[in-house]
């Protein structure tokens, strides 16, 4: 069973004490250019955790050539 990663939509539970987690920094992968770095932090019980996601793709408009 695969885990669905994070994002905007959907909250993040901390996986110590279950509340929801905030997105507190977006910051470029080290290394991959398409990664985004997402840290989240639960206030609650004061832990952090970072997930690597796939940056946000802009839509190319209409009538362009790829």
């Amino acid at each position: 069973m695969s885990e669905t990663p994070p994002d905007k939509e959907r909250p993040t539970p901390c996986p110590k004490c279950r509340s929801n987690m905030i997105d507190v920094a977006i910051t470029p992968h080290p290394l991959i250019p398409q990664m985004r770095r997402h840290t989240f932090v639960c206030y609650t019980c004061n832990q952090t955790r970072t997930y690597m996601l796939p940056a946000e793709q802009l839509p190319v408009p209409s009538g362009v050539a790829s």
